[in-house]
């Protein structure tokens, strides 16, 4: 009993230690002092009311004449136009990104200078072109928009579990010699997070350079602010991505998202597994943990490359001369389509969103989908809905154990307007779904760090692979299949069990959605 009790203890003395505490109130504090000015004096207070309503009238011109999505545009006018004091102040903390142009210029400048050194062989596309019109559209789309090349030459093999993906990682790392890139949205202590960073440890001793990014945010309950510093004594250089500070601010609006490890240049991971001990079922949260990743050898490897480079030169406010000694120079013959690409928000273009509208657009015979959080504007409810209308397979699969009971909540209230549409929706019983994949036809798929959901869509910067004829494209099909065995379908007597205060709730929150 006593040992409990000191357990309970240091538990409750780590949180009220914890960065995230002292964010928390920090935060606090701040809606208070706003609150307190409102209301301080029936001058101050009418005046600032008036300029807030002024400023609402002008950024809802400014919303409707913005290039965002329609169903993000009507959340904000409405909310600014509802909450005239405090809607345009939100507006303009949060809506969208806010990179400066020099911001902007720098990333670009980055992505142009390391593009120099792998360019697009315009024989695989012209040969691409030959063999399937519609895969070349989607190719040329990555490639002009993400800047990011299409590659032949290339290796995939794909992990239906975070522990096979796990071993092998484990296996690749210790056969570093030249460099091993990391970049997470989440890294939590455990047997995981040791066991990668006791070989990383030994990796920075023999010469190896070992480079480390993080998401503040995602790991502010795991690192304090002086980690990196604790890491470099070891050798091993850490950048932190957007320093989460317990102050209102639009940059703590766009996180870095994305799961991606690059050895030697000749081996890359990507997929939805981050580093923590849940995502390796070695403890439990949410039931079983359900997620996948892919492992890309040879030529393709250069896109996750170039994509975790470009963060760490933005970040670090450098950029290399020379990025030769980051390619690979594995020999491999292979036939197959492959490019890691990377969306980010400061180019204002939905990548991730339009690689999958392009791939459900030439959707022939089936689409299968997982996604922990189905929260998706009307473009993609329209494109899946025609999708299968017009007799094309579309299945979907969600967790039936959240990690977050408001988007699950969020999520439900889309089934109805898809299953009306014959979209057949599967729950996966065993605990939580975390994996972000996409097949079509045997013929194309995308796995990587984006969810269906505003924020993985819009806000956040992540990254994917698409391939096109390789045949690990029937080992994610085969896995979706075996997964749908393990889930519960959705119909429609269970969705009238919903009650009406729910649906109610459930409506209000799907106009907050694109805002969450």
């Amino acid at each position: 009993m006593k040992e409990k009790n000191s357990h309970i203890f240091r538990k409750i003395l780590k949180l009220f230690s914890s960065r995230l505490f002292f964010t928390a109130i920090g935060i606090i504090l701040q809606i208070f002092l706003i609150y307190k000015f409102t209301n301080s004096t029936k001058v101050i207070s009418t005046t600032f009311y008036w300029s807030n309503l002024l400023l609402g009238i002008i950024e809802t011109v400014i919303i409707v004449n913005s290039k965002s999505n329609n169903g993000y545009k009507i959340s904000w006018i409405i909310l600014v136009l509802v909450m005239p004091v405090f809607g345009g102040f939100f507006y303009f903390l949060f809506a969208g990104n806010r990179a400066s142009k020099k911001e902007k210029k720098k990333m670009i400048n980055i992505n142009m200078h390391l593009n120099e050194y792998v360019k697009q062989d315009k024989q695989i596309m012209n040969k691409l072109k030959e063999e399937n019109y519609d895969a070349y559209r989607q190719a040329r789309y990555i490639l002009d928009i993400s800047q990011d090349p299409i590659f032949q030459n290339s290796y995939c093999s794909y992990y239906k579990s975070g522990e096979a993906f796990f071993e092998d990682l484990i296996k690749e790392l210790k056969k570093a010699e030249k460099f091993i890139f990391l970049e997470y949205f989440i890294i939590k202590p455990g047997k995981m997070w040791d066991t990668i960073l006791s070989i990383l440890e030994e990796k920075a001793r023999e010469g190896v350079d070992v480079r480390i990014v993080y998401d503040d945010f995602g790991c502010i309950s795991s690192f304090g602010w002086n980690y990196p510093k604790k890491l470099a004594e070891k050798n091993i250089k850490c950048i932190v991505f957007n320093r989460f500070v317990p102050f209102i601010s639009v940059r703590m609006n766009n996180r870095d998202h994305r799961k991606i490890t690059v050895i030697d240049g000749k081996v890359g991971y990507t997929g939805g597994i981050n580093i923590a001990d849940e995502y390796i079922n070695e403890i439990e949260r949410f039931g079983h943990w359900k997620d996948t990743a892919i492992k890309l050898e040879g030529d393709a490897v250069w896109n996750l490359t170039s994509l975790f480079l470009s963060i760490w030169d933005y970040l670090n406010d450098t950029v290399e001369y020379d990025y030769r000694k980051y390619k690979s120079t594995a020999k491999i013959k292979n036939n197959s389509y492959v490019s890691a690409y990377g969306t980010m928000p400061i180019i204002n273009e939905t990548i991730g969103e339009n690689i999958y509208l392009n791939l459900i657009n030439r959707a022939h015979k089936y689409i299968y989908i997982t996604t922990p959080y189905l929260v998706i504007d009307d473009e993609l409810t329209t494109a899946l809905c025609n999708a299968s209308k017009s007799g094309i397979d579309v299945k979907i699969i969600t967790p039936a154990i959240p990690d977050k009971k408001l988007v699950n909540l969020l999520t439900k209230s889309y089934y109805p307007v898809l299953m009306d549409a014959g979209i057949k929706i599967y729950e996966y019983t065993p605990g939580f779904i975390h994996a972000k994949t996409i097949c079509v036809d045997d013929k194309f798929a995308s796995i990587g760090t984006t969810n269906f959901d505003y924020r993985s869509l819009y806000l956040n910067y992540e990254c994917g692979t698409w391939i096109y004829n390789d045949n690990v494209i029937y080992d994610i099909r085969n896995d979706f299949i075996s997964t749908v065995k393990l889930s519960e379908e959705v119909n429609k007597q269970t969705l009238r069990k919903i009650s009406r205060v729910k649906k109610l709730f459930t409506s209000v929150l799907r106009f907050l959605a694109p805002l969450a």
